[in-house]
């Protein structure tokens, strides 16, 4: 489960880059050092010795990404900067075109150009709306991948568990952790055993 989010307060370069290291960049190492068979140097790169024999997560398993709309939603901000995030990263069909949506989201937050280009202050709406797709993607490369070449059986999914009552989400949010975590749960089992 990729859960890692920070949400600092303050806006610069630095601060967009540290969000999207943490939030998005984070997650998706996480997803490739499960699933090394989509990314060869994987067995190489700094994830792993190539001697270790490490061969990712076991068939049946499931990543899962916590997402954030509903925040957002309460925020009063779905309609607007989510909205239109989510239509720029939909017509990202690769992991590379979401890649090089963040790398110019950053080249325009670095040139203090990025309200120009349409993109908002608020580098983790940004990062979380990158990793909902992200998750879309990499199901989508599982799945085909199975068909072709071997039969993962991993699942890749996001789950939105709400605005909670998190050190982050601060003590006015509607949704206990408990909750959340029952909805999370109730998604992951639904994932794995479709009706």
């Amino acid at each position: 489960m990729n859960n890692a989010a920070t949400h600092p307060d303050g806006f610069s370069y630095e601060t967009a880059q540290h969000v999207l290291d943490v939030n998005f960049f984070g997650a998706q190492n996480m997803i490739r050092r499960l699933v090394p068979a989509r990314w060869p140097e994987a067995y190489t790169g700094r994830w792993l010795d190539a001697k270790s024999g490490y061969k990712g997560m076991r068939k049946g398993g499931c990543i899962v990404n916590i997402g954030c709309g509903s925040s957002f939603a309460v925020a009063g901000e779905l309609s607007g900067p989510f909205s239109l995030l989510r239509q720029r990263f939909d017509a990202c069909a690769t992991e590379t075109a979401i890649v090089m949506l963040l790398t110019d989201y950053l080249g325009q937050v670095a040139a203090d150009s990025h309200i120009q280009a349409g993109w908002p202050s608020n580098p983790y709406l940004v990062s979380k709306v990158a990793l909902q797709r992200l998750s879309t993607v990499v199901q989508e490369s599982l799945e085909c991948e199975a068909t072709k070449r071997y039969e993962t059986g991993i699942t890749c999914l996001s789950v939105d568990p709400g605005w909670m009552r998190t050190r982050m989400g601060g003590p006015d949010a509607p949704v206990p952790v408990e909750e959340a975590a029952k909805l999370v749960v109730s998604r992951i089992l639904a994932a794995l055993h479709p009706p």
